[in-house]
């Protein structure tokens, strides 16, 4: 039996994530940072930052060994 994440798709809307980015007072922000915004598990905010960066919605810059900055 598999754990269940709670979220929802629109609360991680590409226009959502996007403005939440923009408007965010540090000049990046994180996964986990996309995650406690809107409630969801890092995993989650992880796997639709990088589809939103598969199709171009935004950008990510590696800073680090596994850290990624959007």
């Amino acid at each position: 039996m598999g754990s269940e994440e709670t979220h929802s798709d629109v609360a991680i809307s590409k226009e959502r994530v996007q403005d939440f980015i923009q408007n965010n007072s540090d000049p990046v922000v994180t996964a986990g940072d996309v995650a406690a915004r809107f409630k969801m598990s890092n995993q989650y905010a992880n796997r639709k930052l990088s589809e939103f960066v598969d199709k171009n919605h935004i950008e990510v810059r590696k800073v680090g060994a596994a850290t990624k900055v959007y």
